[in-house]
């Protein structure tokens, strides 16, 4: 017999804790970072936190189930001090008005190309970024052309 919290069984619960217990403890910030981004996918949690669609940035959008339910296992820390370290990466929390606002983002830390920031030291990822985006000089990844959506025209061609 399972309960279900907010679509979450109590087994997948269980399994998630007993594996991510050691991930804490073995991994540096940005692999166990990574780890949870790929296990809350693989578990279905992505109304929790997930990878934005186009995989350049990540988004928390239950701050309070995040905060209860998935940050320990990971980080044992606070969302304060999980931020401070995420700035402390040279990560930068995307602002203005579109799909990817509140969303965290480094050139370097990518969902298909974990290779570019393996191994990499917290000073090289910090001097990787600026250390402020203007909203207005923030990436726009939906308009970039390695992220299209398909669509059809009345001919049934794509564009």
């Amino acid at each position: 017999m399972s309960f279900v919290i907010r679509g979450l069984t109590c087994f997948s619960w269980l399994f998630l804790k007993f594996q991510t217990e050691s991930i804490a403890l073995e991994h540096g910030f940005l692999v166990r970072l990574r780890i949870m981004l790929d296990d809350v996918e693989k578990y279905g949690h992505q109304t929790i936190v997930s990878w934005l669609p186009h995989g350049k940035s990540f988004m928390i959008h239950d701050r309070p189930f995040f905060c209860d339910h998935i940050l320990p296992h990971y980080f044992k820390t606070k969302l304060t001090s999980f931020r401070q370290t995420l700035r402390s990466y040279g990560f930068a929390q995307m602002g203005g008005h579109g799909w990817d606002s509140g969303s965290y983002y480094h050139k370097l830390f990518v969902r298909d190309d974990p290779s570019l920031c393996e191994g990499l030291s917290q000073e090289v990822m910090k001097q990787a970024m600026p250390e402020w985006i203007h909203p207005q000089d923030e990436p726009n990844f939906y308009a970039e052309s390695t992220f299209r959506t398909c669509r059809r025209d009345e001919d049934g061609s794509g564009s």
